[in-house]
């Protein structure tokens, strides 16, 4: 397994294929509408040979002092593991005072980052359907 960075998602044919692909199904059970891999921001990638078995998508915003990671993914559990220490190694080297994310139902991988750095819920987010003639 190769660990390796990438100023942009999209420089990474390989990244970007596996997080549209990990994407597919928070899409297609309507967590979300959009791709949820941020093509532009940086990213932190597992590969095996040709392949790209997780991703952390992430960016500093020092503005804001806030360090965000946009997306995650995996299909080897292990590798996700390697990519938290990178991302650790990031966050202690940071000049941010926050770090946030927003996971949706069905990623297992953001859920997992989220316990593994005792992340404390900020806000939450619901959605129902309102039926063809919208709430009366």
């Amino acid at each position: 397994m190769t660990i390796t960075e990438v100023d942009k998602l999209c420089q990474s044919q390989v990244g970007m294929t596996a997080a549209y692909r990990a994407g597919l199904l928070l899409q297609e059970n309507g967590w979300m509408r959009f791709p949820p891999a941020c093509w532009d921001k940086p990213a932190i990638l597992a590969l095996e040979g040709e392949r790209c078995i997780a991703g952390i998508n992430c960016s500093e915003d020092l503005d804001d002092g806030v360090f965000a990671v946009h997306f995650a993914w995996c299909t080897e559990p292990q590798a996700l593991a390697v990519l938290l220490l990178r991302l650790r190694q990031k966050l202690r080297n940071t000049a941010c005072t926050n770090l946030t994310f927003t996971y949706h139902e069905g990623n297992v991988a953001m859920a997992r980052i989220a316990r593994l750095l005792n992340a404390v819920p900020h806000s939450h987010t619901y959605r129902m359907p309102l039926g063809s003639g919208g709430q009366r």
